[in-house]
């Protein structure tokens, strides 16, 4: 059912104040993980699966809202346009929640704010934002909204909007890659970009407090080099910050991580640590202290993939489980901490001799390791991209491939539950072969799976399909979906 809002005032959006640490927000790594992160607050990137609560992107004609639960079965689905709203017009890239409830929609061309049937767009008429290029998001504990457009972070506070570039500040240069809220309400900054001078991938750190930044750099500090691509706040309150960038001269992707505490930098990489070479691409700290570190190495430039291996730090202590084999080159490791402490790695890989792309899901628990493969178990052929655990204990396991023609993407679920797994077929669920995008659990349990045919609603062991092409799925403070 579509219907337009009655009125279209302008919202207030002044932020009341916060006590610190108290963002009801997830990240993009806890609604991957199923698990949260000891720090308060992430930064939530565009173009990712993670932003805020959960992330949404619905491309459908028209543009659906959000859906409210009427009964048993019965859905009543409330779409807003351009036509029949002040929605900015474009493509819907992105919806965000903040603090008070307000949905942020970045459009290709500009940026929405709704709350209650209240619409407020800002344009290059009223913001300095160019919403093409807004590719991070951040609200802090005091309410303030920051974000990352291009080289430019602009603050968002009271109704004004400030923007903070290398050349009026001492902010790093680089595109605004990471944000982070630490439990001190330091915002810290992470920036790259590649110098072609020096023919080289730069980044740098910036921390902002009492109004100013103080910026590091591998130049000045003992940062690794590289993007700076990620913040994490571990339990003891230390700063880990993962880098990567491709080396032109070994056709190999390189970067590490560096860890700030009492003011100084200490950084890991393969030339200096047991840590597996290659681009860092996942931080996950557990239950017991442990930092996980995947990486991935060996580029193929012709596929776009390379190998993997993941590592966990703990009391100056280094492990590392590599992957190597003589005709695979795995190419990525998603990471995820389920309830009973089990670490889930899900890995993929491109297959050389049967030309397929392939992949496995594998947890760590009491020091060894247990895998499951399309070739020993029920799982779905594919890599293992995403893991989400529902409040019954299951795992639920997102695997997805290109088909052999390589362009177009296909993809399932499976679910682990009591040493088994159950993998969704065409002939048991509304899913395969249809393209799986992204998983969600709701506040109440259910399990919903965006596909390029629509989306899935998966409860009290039963399907419900919506059609539409979904990429990503948002719960708000209310339930909506």
């Amino acid at each position: 059912m579509t219907r337009s809002p009655q009125s279209h005032p302008t919202l207030d959006l002044r932020a009341p104040n916060h006590e610190p640490n108290s963002a009801r927000v997830m990240s993009t790594s806890e609604r991957r993980t199923g698990r949260k992160h000891h720090s308060p607050r992430r930064s939530h990137p565009l173009l990712s699966w993670y932003v805020l609560l959960f992330l949404l992107r619905l491309i459908l004609l028209p543009i659906p809202a959000y859906a409210q639960e009427l009964g048993p079965t019965t859905w009543e689905w409330r779409t807003f346009t351009s036509d029949n709203s002040p929605l900015a017009p474009g493509e819907v890239e992105e919806l965000l929640e903040d603090f008070q409830g307000h949905i942020w929609i970045i459009t290709s061309r500009d940026l929405s704010v709704y709350q209650g049937g209240v619409w407020q767009t800002f344009t290059a008429d009223n913001c300095p934002l160019v919403p093409s290029e807004i590719h991070i998001f951040l609200e802090d504990s005091q309410g303030r909204t920051w974000v990352g457009t291009g080289w430019d972070l602009n603050l968002y506070q009271d109704g004004v909007w400030q923007t903070f570039t290398a050349e009026n500040s001492s902010l790093a240069p680089g595109q605004i890659n990471a944000l982070l809220e630490d439990s001190q309400g330091r915002i810290w900054a992470g920036t790259g970009y590649y110098d072609s001078e020096t023919c080289a991938h730069k980044g740098g750190v910036s921390l902002y407090q009492t109004g100013a930044w103080q910026t590091s750099t591998a130049e000045d500090s003992s940062l690794a080099p590289g993007r700076v691509e990620e913040f994490m706040e571990d339990s003891q309150g230390r700063i880990w910050v993962r880098t990567g960038y491709w080396d032109g001269e070994t056709y190999t992707f390189k970067g590490g991580v560096s860890l700030y505490r009492a003011g100084a930098w200490q950084t890991f990489t393969s030339d200096n640590s047991p840590l597996a070479p290659g681009r860092v691409t996942e931080l996950m700290e557990d239950s017991q202290g442990r930092i996980w570190i995947g990486t991935c190495y060996d580029y193929d430039g012709m596929r776009g993939l390379c190998k993997g291996g993941l590592n966990f730090y703990q009391d100056g202590a280094w492990q590392t489980f590599t992957i190597e084999y003589s005709t695979q080159a795995p190419f990525r490791v998603s990471v995820m901490e389920d309830s009973q402490g089990r670490i889930w790695a899900g890995t993929g890989y491109y297959d050389n001799e049967t030309g397929a792309y392939k992949g496995g899901a594998s947890f760590y628990q009491d020091g060894v390791w247990q895998t499951f493969t399309a070739d020993n178990s029920p799982l779905a052929w594919g890599w293992v991209s995403e893991f989400v655990e529902d409040f019954q204990g299951r795992v639920w396991i997102h695997t997805g491939y290109y088909d052999g023609r390589g362009t177009n993407y296909k993809g399932t679920v499976s679910i682990y539950q009591d040493g088994a797994l159950q993998n969704f077929t065409r002939d048991t669920s509304p899913l395969a072969p249809r393209e799986v995008n992204v998983l969600l659990k709701d506040s109440q349990d259910r399990i919903w799976v965006g596909t390029e045919w629509g989306i899935a609603l998966y409860q009290t062991r039963a399907w419900q399909t919506f059609p539409g092409q979904v990429h990503q799925v948002l719960e708000d403070s209310q339930g909506r979906i």
